[in-house]
């Protein structure tokens, strides 16, 4: 949960990076300065697995063509939907074993390697997609980076998020939280957990199913909002997560930061209840 007074320095920031404090036992939280009725059934768990699969597919042709924009100005080897499949198929495959955190050369090692990455693609063509990998027009980031410091990849993420609830139908109960997903590359909005030092990361705010976990609508904290207060207080944020599930009589819940009778009173006028602390 992020405190504004527990704003702090890394103890050691990239250039250009502006890091701030994640604490997961704070009470409190404040914002940071610097259709419809027929979704009522239950899915299980192989029908979130297959929706996730649909999310990726619709927004894979424009990482294709953004990271060959790179390869291209590189002189490297284009890629194509195929090998982005097998390349994203690994990269999942890596958080799930928990692998992420090992160096790429164990990985497809002798000793700790795994025959399901050497067998995809070689380690040195791995690696050269990890460094190609792009989100958007590199030509016209800087202008846009100005505004916004999530533009390298809000194109592809608000698809993505567009989609998690349309290839889904959500239980009767939801949850709203945070989390903060590890990150170790260089990022200008990126947080680190006060009570695990050493571990950076990316701030989201996220809607859930309370069953299976499924994710169904996202925000990404990119460092200072300019936006009105009243779009960026806790009741705006459960707000703008729940509105696809408005008028479909499910219910929410929610930590101590977003629980209030107000936020109760408009939930329920949308024909959605609130359970908080």
């Amino acid at each position: 949960m992020v405190n504004e007074d527990n704003i702090d320095d890394a103890s050691d920031p990239e250039e250009g990076d502006n890091v701030v404090t994640y604490d997961s036992d704070t009470e409190y939280h404040r914002e940071i300065e610097s259709d419809s009725s027929s979704r009522s059934s239950s899915p299980d768990q192989q029908h979130a697995s297959t929706s996730n699969i649909a999310v990726i597919a619709r927004s894979v042709n424009i990482i294709v063509h953004h990271t060959n924009e790179e390869a291209s100005i590189r002189n490297l080897k284009l890629t194509n939907t195929e090998e982005l499949y097998a390349f994203i198929g690994i990269l999942i495959l890596m958080g799930a074993n928990n692998d992420s955190e090992l160096p790429i050369d164990d990985l497809w090692g002798k000793v700790l390697g795994k025959n399901i990455y050497t067998a995809t693609m070689s380690r040195i063509r791995f690696g050269e997609l990890l460094s190609l990998i792009r989100f958007d027009d590199k030509q016209t980031r800087t202008e846009r980076q100005k505004q916004d410091k999530f533009c390298p990849i809000r194109e592809v993420f608000y698809k993505i998020d567009e989609l998690f609830v349309k290839y889904y139908i959500p239980s009767a109960h939801l949850s709203i939280d945070e989390m903060l997903s590890l990150f170790r590359g260089r990022c200008p909005f990126k947080v680190f957990m006060k009570d695990k030092p050493g571990k950076y990361g990316i701030l989201i705010r996220m809607l859930s199913d309370a069953h299976t976990r499924y994710i169904l609508k996202m925000e990404v904290y990119a460092g200072k909002d300019e936006r009105p207060a009243e779009e960026r207080s806790a009741k705006a944020v459960v707000r703008r997560l729940v509105k696809p599930l408005e008028g479909t009589g499910r219910n929410v819940t929610t930590d101590r930061y977003y629980t209030s009778i107000e936020l109760a009173e408009e939930l329920y006028n949308d024909k959605l209840t609130l359970v908080g602390t």
